[in-house]
């Protein structure tokens, strides 16, 4: 599957669950759920009464669940949740509507041999593709990863399984090479540029087959060491943190461990606990992924704006993310942090009441400039 640098990123183009035309219907259909169809009969389709073979009668359910009668609207969806999977396994595998598709695909997401005829079904929209790479499980996600010519058409999809925890990260890491590798960009993931860097940094050796087999297995066992570290939730205290984790403990030594592309993923996808480690890693990637992961809230951010523990870098971007500015705790944290540049701690002063401008006057941790504002502040408030 090579491809040039003439690859675009493919975004699916979005797919609207509207009622098929009257045209769209075949004869069968137009007389179950066709506009002439009223009353007693449209209920008996929507109840699944009507004698029509499984492709007819999954595509007469989508219809009527956009019915202009609620009643018969709903009596639609909860007859197409409950067919058989005999029923629907006959269905979706045939060359259906892709709206029907993904109305059925939001509706057996708990069956894993229905879920597979969609994924397997040609005729499956990319962005059906998209919404179920977002919260398949494990097992699913390994047999749409495996469709590489599908991934290269649409990365978004390759997008939407990264940030899905449940994704084995060995897998996630043979798409972002498969992504790399034919020159696309994922540009929904934060530093994907560090991570296409660090993909094309690793050597690329034909590898023997004894090779391949310890590889296997190395796989296996980081899959593990990531999944641990994805569970691990972590203490996030509320008080300004002055020393990094302790690194003897046996769950931070994993976490070290870890590759750079893969501590980048935990940052995006781990928890609270997990970023308050990762922000502090000595790979400055790696801590500026945890900073920018869009799970980071404004609470957080506070808490890292005090740790005078971590680099210029981070509290430069806490400064300058205006989305956060919101939270007062996180102004006075960033005005009283020493790293914090001069000229956002500057903006920062009129900002803040009386009583901390007061605590700043007395503080011992900012530059004298800081220090003289926060009086001549107070001066004006008090003027």
């Amino acid at each position: 599957l090579a491809r040039t640098a003439e690859i675009c990123f493919l975004v699916a183009m979005p797919l609207a669950l509207t009622p098929l035309e009257e045209n769209q219907l075949s004869p069968v259909l137009a007389r179950a759920v066709g506009p002439a169809v009223q009353g007693p009969a449209k209920m008996m389709a929507a109840r699944g009464l009507m004698p029509l073979g499984p492709r007819d009668l999954v595509t007469a359910l989508y219809q009527l669940s956009l019915d202009a009668d609620a009643k018969v609207a709903e009596a639609a969806k909860g007859t197409a949740a409950t067919l058989p999977d005999n029923i629907l396994g006959a269905a979706l595998g045939e060359a259906l509507d892709a709206r029907v598709l993904h109305f059925f695909a939001t509706q057996v997401l708990d069956r894993r041999t229905l879920i597979e005829r969609i994924l397997l079904n040609r005729g499956t929209h990319d962005e059906t593709l998209i919404h179920l790479a977002g919260c398949l499980p494990e097992a699913e996600l390994e047999l749409l990863a495996s469709n590489q010519e599908r991934l290269l058409r649409c990365p978004a999809i390759i997008e939407a399984l990264y940030f899905n925890k449940q994704a084995r990260m060995s897998t996630v890491e043979r798409l972002l090479e498969l992504a790399v590798r034919n020159n696309i960009s994922l540009n929904q993931i934060p530093e994907f540029r560090e991570i296409a860097a660090a993909i094309l940094g690793s050597a690329a050796q034909a590898a023997t087959p004894a090779q391949t087999a310890v590889a296997v297995q190395q796989a296996a066992l980081e899959d593990a060491a990531f999944r641990a570290a994805l569970e691990e939730e972590g203490p996030v205290g509320e008080m300004e943190m002055e020393a990094p984790p302790d690194e003897d403990d046996e769950k931070i030594v994993s976490l070290l461990k870890l590759s750079v592309v893969k501590k980048i993923r935990l940052a995006h996808v781990g928890s609270a606990g997990v970023r308050g480690m990762l922000v502090r890693d000595t790979n400055k990637q790696v801590a500026m992924a945890a900073i920018r992961s869009p799970a980071v809230t404004d609470q957080e951010a506070a808490r890292y704006a005090a740790d005078r523990a971590l680099s210029e870098e981070i509290i430069r971007f806490i400064a300058n993310k205006k989305e956060w500015m919101r939270a007062y705790n996180l102004k006075v944290n960033l005005v009283n942090n020493p790293k914090c540049p001069l000229s956002s701690a500057m903006h920062l002063l009129p900002h803040l009441r009386e009583v901390d401008l007061r605590a700043l006057t007395r503080s011992k941790n900012v530059p004298s400039t800081i220090t003289k504002a926060a009086k001549e502040a107070i001066r004006k408030k008090s003027g």
